[in-house]
């Protein structure tokens, strides 16, 4: 080989080993880029405690928004909802190579408002059932059961230990909310006394009917639980109407002049009209 050949061919070798070089690095610097590269999220912080982790913002603020509207009623006008500790919806970034779990709507909201379950022992008093005791506990009646599959629910003492989850919810939310509702006035009876009906014999003179009112309450609640209530308005829309009951006092005279009185009955059908269209009631 001669030294043009030489030449020729370490030029080559150089070349290869250049481009070589060139890869390695381009490899190099891609996977640091990698390593490096953030990505972005929201999450739902609560006080200073990440709660859930959301794929955009406006996921993150539904959650909140749901969480704070998990205990306002059907119809109700919020005058006024707050949350302890505070939420709010804050951006966040995480290194590609570490992401964090992203949770669904439903699920950061059942989360939240659930939180921790802490294990208790209830015991049983006088006038529990399962349902009262599912109510005070915000569980439901199966859960009961299931937690207590040994105990016979049909032979429930005072007394008696079950085991329960008492749920520790991650935020107390706190709402004011007006509620305007209708109610029944019940009607009253009253009873009277008429010589003109027969002792021992009682009539319904006027039928009772119930009355209606429309009440406005500001109801404030923790968590659903009410605590306090505010009568704002009380109206009558419908008054109710008393039943009046007759009580008999009344004898049936017999005659002066000591005869059987024989009569066809006409006399006392006569005083029986008098009560035509009412109920009659022996007693």
């Amino acid at each position: 080989m001669n030294i043009l050949e030489q030449i020729k061919s370490k030029k080559y070798v150089i070349a290869g080993a250049f481009v070589l070089a060139i890869a390695v690095l381009g490899a190099a610097v891609f996977t640091t880029v990698k390593a490096y590269a953030v990505e972005e999220y929201w999450a739902v912080q609560i006080g200073s405690k990440t709660a859930a982790v959301l794929n955009s913002e406006s996921s993150a603020k539904k959650v909140i928004k749901e969480v704070k509207n998990h205990y306002i009623e059907e119809g109700a006008q919020v005058k006024a909802i707050t949350c302890d500790p505070a939420m709010k919806a804050v951006k966040k970034t995480y290194k590609a190579s570490k992401k964090p779990k992203v949770s669904s709507v439903d699920n950061a909201v059942e989360y939240i408002l659930t939180g921790t379950k802490k294990r208790v022992t209830y015991t049983v008093k006088s006038g529990d059932s399962p349902w009262t005791i599912a109510s005070k506990y915000d569980v439901t009646v199966r859960e009961i059961l299931n937690m207590n599959e040994e105990k016979d629910f049909s032979a429930l003492y005072p007394g008696d230990k079950l085991k329960l989850y008492k749920i520790n919810p991650m935020v107390t939310v706190t709402a004011k909310q007006q509620i305007t509702t209708e109610e029944t006035i019940a009607y009253e009876t009253v009873t009277k006394e008429s010589s003109e009906v027969l002792k021992n014999t009682t009539i319904v003179e006027q039928k009772g009917s119930n009355g209606k009112k429309k009440i406005t309450k500001l109801v404030t609640t923790e968590n659903g639980k009410t605590v306090k209530t505010e009568v704002q308005e009380s109206k009558v829309i419908k008054s109710p109407t008393k039943r009046v009951i007759v009580k008999g006092t009344g004898i049936l005279s017999a005659p002066t002049d000591g005869k059987t009185y024989q009569g066809d009955g006409q006399a006392v059908a006569q005083y029986a009209l008098k009560f035509v269209g009412n109920p009659y009631v022996y007693g």
